[in-house]
């Protein structure tokens, strides 16, 4: 039995054992992990994409009911108007001629004219065009209608040519179509004229199927969940009408169309580029064209691995998740760099017992490096957004996966080969980064009172920016901005007045039956919208039980408002629900069947940014609604609700979680580092390079303006999981030298310390910046952010590892000295 082993560590020597054990049955290892990639590789083909955008808002808690307060808020009245001149330039895209070449041919399949299905997807066509009030145009818009409403996984239309309208003949209303024509008939002038009379005339049509100007019509199907290549059928059906205006169409299943396409597109781009960084770092680092295939073989694994375990959990790729096989990748080659180190480093004895024990040696430190790394990544566990979780998990045990491998695959497949020359090992020794490493160490010793003053600084700065960084949880924003379903939503918010309405639902006291037909009740619910519509430029419409009443009413007695007598008001109420066939589900929506609950549907749109909902609109509209609810008659309860709302609360959900999992993945680091370290103290000064990447970053935020998002909340955690492993190197080697030489002076073990280890920081860093640097390319916004922002946080911890840790370690060496001159 070889004595090689004598005199390791307790957890080396076990160490030590199983790389024996790999290295001697290496054959069988490498077989055993070959069968394993294969049985990954298979369940790779169960990977499914989650498209659905509301995941985002998972885990929010619904809003309650707010009793209407009995008087007004003290202070002044809340208006948020903004400044007349803030204009936004949307491109109208005008109609122009076409070559036939240029033209999508439709030809319908046979449909099976059974209209059956709850529909649970949407379909918007927004028509733009200054002939729109033409016979050729709306013949054209109808035949467009009457051909998507014949598809089978098409639902009810609603839209001008299907609506009513009211008129007043003598004493009383006619409901009137807004279609002038009859079975048969075709477009004229006179029928165009009509038309557009009636609709112009409709107040609620204008601004719920006409814009305000009269240019635009939209026109509204329920689905079924449609494919790619049903909206390809889609596309062209309607692109005749291009000839003629703007098109655009928005719906939910447009975005699953985009999100499919940029997930796939963004997965196989940012691997390939992951995979070609990493190939160049490991060649500049190494030289040896034999190893770097054996490195490349790892990093393959792990990405199959991983993706294998996601599908046989059910996990799915997201625009988050997608950035799991660049992270593995890169924190996979840290791994692997430092296996290969030590494979070199070892390889001038030419000896397996020696290479082992140099394994079982960087084994250990790997698995430290693993467990903070798994640590930061699975704090995420505690946030309630499960795409959070999942991502959270998903790097964790990539992670896991490529610290195994690099234990474990890595010896083995070096034990088959020969050992390389002793040249080429001592190549690896020198270079350009130890020229840096000795700049480095001349700097830190001569000026690390300014290095401190700079940290002060940084923390100075981050308490002035922390509060300052925004949230954009404007979902469209994410792609990218020359996208032409961005600028159809865009478009179409700006000429409709958003995409995604605000609900407001007002119950009456003690559920009292008729309470929104009594004209006294129904005339402040009126005053509390026209009072929100006039204090705020974000909010661009209430469509609403009450505003319809107006409307009949200004019809009929040619006032607008709500009438004082309950005749009157009981009158127009029996005419409106003559409507319901019309409006459907949209009428039993504004009012419940015995009159105890209306619900406003507020159209809303950003006026500051000219954009869609932002965060900032969202919380402005908000706080609006609920300012004025003391409008609402007395004793009635309230609840603000929608898309937006869920949003705005996601952020700020997401926001509280990430600052709990930061602070506990900080205090378990503490606690593992301590406990590895031996040393409360040295343990908590492990995380300050990490925190103050985490700060500079949030500077950085504050300058270029970045926000937070679904995606860059995370950057924090994640710099937390990767940046801690190279102070733990630092500390851990100059603890080592320092009991070695307990007569040393700090200066001198300082310099040694990185000697031995700023070489190896470095290298694992650039590979880190440079893995991450193909982040840039991707199509997510808030991915090229995420990576901008790990680069910046990552070098800044890296840089303070090598500088502020050996500043901090010769302030505590004065202050010990001077505490113990004064002691004496």
């Amino acid at each position: 039995m070889s004595d090689a082993n004598k005199g390791l560590p307790f957890f080396t020597n076990i160490f030590y054992h199983l790389m024996k054990f790999v290295t001697r049955f290496n054959i069988p290892v490498l077989i055993l992990i070959a069968l394993a990639t294969v049985f990954f590789s298979y369940e790779i083909t169960n990977l499914k994409i989650n498209v659905d955008e509301g995941s985002f808002s998972s885990g929010v808690e619904e809003n309650i009911y707010v009793q209407t307060l009995a008087q007004k808020p003290e202070g002044e009245n809340l208006v948020y108007i903004s400044p007349a001149e803030q204009k936004r330039d949307i491109p109208h895209y005008g109609y122009s001629e076409r070559a036939e070449s240029e033209k999508l041919k439709v030809d319908i399949p046979p449909q099976s004219g059974i209209k059956a299905g709850s529909y649970p997807d949407e379909y918007a066509l927004l028509f733009t065009s200054d002939l729109l009030y033409t016979p050729e145009v709306l013949t054209l818009l109808e035949t467009v209608k009457n051909q998507i409403s014949s598809l089978d996984f098409a639902g009810p239309c609603l839209s001008p040519f299907d609506f009513v309208t009211v008129e007043k003949n003598g004493s009383r209303l006619s409901l009137i179509s807004m279609n002038p024509l009859s079975e048969g008939a075709v477009w004229d002038d006179e029928s165009v004229s009509l038309f557009q009379k009636r609709l112009m005339n409709d107040t609620m049509a204008r601004g719920y199927l006409l814009s305000n100007d009269g240019n635009s019509i939209m026109l509204y199907w329920r689905m079924d969940h449609y494919s790619a290549d049903e909206i390809e059928l889609l596309n062209a059906i309607i692109d005749p009408l291009r000839d003629y205006g703007r098109v655009c169409v928005i719906g939910n299943g447009i975005i699953s169309d985009r999100v499919t396409y940029y997930i796939e597109r963004d997965l196989t781009l940012l691997c390939i580029l992951c995979f070609l960084i990493i190939l160049l770092t490991y060649y500049l680092a190494f030289r040896n064209k034999r190893s770097i295939l054996v490195l490349f073989s790892m990093s393959l694994m792990g990405i199959i691995w991983t993706f294998g375990t996601m599908a046989l959990m059910d996990y799915r790729l997201t625009m988050i998740s997608i950035l799991t096989p660049c992270l593995v990748l890169i924190l996979g080659s840290s791994y692997s760099i430092r296996i290969m180190s030590e494979y070199f480093s070892a390889a001038r004895y030419q000896d397996q017992e020696k290479m082992n024990i140099a394994y079982a040696r960087i084994a250990k430190a790997i698995l430290s490096a693993a467990l903070t790394t798994i640590i930061g990544f699975t704090s995420m566990l505690i946030c309630r957004t499960e795409l959070l979780r999942e991502f959270g998990v998903s790097v964790s045990i990539g992670v896991s996966y490529c610290a195994l491998l690099a234990i474990v695959y890595l010896p083995a497949i070096f034990s088959v080969q020969r050992f390389p020359s002793q040249q080429r090992a001592r190549m690896i020794g020198n270079g350009v980064i130890s020229k840096i490493v000795d700049i480095i160490i001349k700097v830190t010793l001569k000026y690390w009172g300014v290095v401190l003053l700079v940290v002060v600084l940084i923390f100075f700065g981050f308490m002035y920016a922390k509060d300052r960084v925004g949230f954009n949880a404007n979902y469209m924003e994410y792609f990218p901005s020359d996208d032409v379903f961005v600028n159809d939503a865009l478009y179409f918010a700006h000429t409709m007045g958003g995409t995604t309405p605000y609900y407001m639902t007002i119950k009456a006291p003690d559920g009292a039956s008729g309470f929104f037909l009594q004209p006294e009740n129904l005339k402040k619910v009126y005053e509390f919208e026209k009072t929100v519509l006039a204090s705020s430029t974000d909010i661009i419409q209430v469509f609403s039980f009450s505003q319809y009443v107006s409307f009949l009413n200004q019809v009929y007695t040619g006032k607008e408002g709500i009438p004082d007598n309950a005749g009157m008001m009981n009158l127009l109420y029996r005419f409106l629900l003559q409507f319901e066939t019309q409006l459907g589900a949209v009428l039993s929506l504004m009012i419940n069947e015995d009159a105890t609950e209306v619900t406003l549907l507020i159209r809303n749109f950003d006026s500051y940014e000219q954009d869609l909902t932002t965060t900032a609109s969202s919380r402005r509209v908000e706080e609006m609604l609920d300012y004025y609810r003391y409008l609402l008659p007395v004793g009635t309860t309230s609840r603000i609700y929608g898309t937006s709302s869920d949003m705005l609360k996601a952020s700020d959900m997401m926001r509280r979680d990430q600052s709990i999992a930061i602070l506990l993945s900080l205090i378990c680091i503490i606690i593992v580092a301590a406990f590895l370290l031996k040393s409360f103290f040295k343990g908590l000064v492990s995380v300050i390079p990490v925190a103050i990447g985490i700060m500079f970053s949030q500077i950085f935020m504050y300058i270029t303006g970045i926000p937070f998002d679904l995606v860059t909340i995370g950057c924090a955690a994640v710099t937390i999981g990767i940046g801690i492993d190279s102070a733990m190197r630092f500390l851990f080697r100059y603890k080592l030298l320092k009991r070695e030489n307990p007569d040393m002076k700090t200066e001198d073990i300082i310099r040694e310390t990185l000697k031995e280890t700023g070489r190896e920081i470095i290298l694992t860093s650039l590979a880190f910046v440079a893995g991450l640097i193909v982040l840039l390319f991707a199509s997510y916004v808030p991915i090229q952010h995420f990576g901008l922002l790990m680069i910046v946080s990552l070098t800044v911890s890296m840089l303070a590892t090598l500088f502020v840790l050996p500043a901090i370690m010769l302030l505590t060496t004065r202050i010990k000295s001077l505490f113990f001159y004064n002691k004496h």
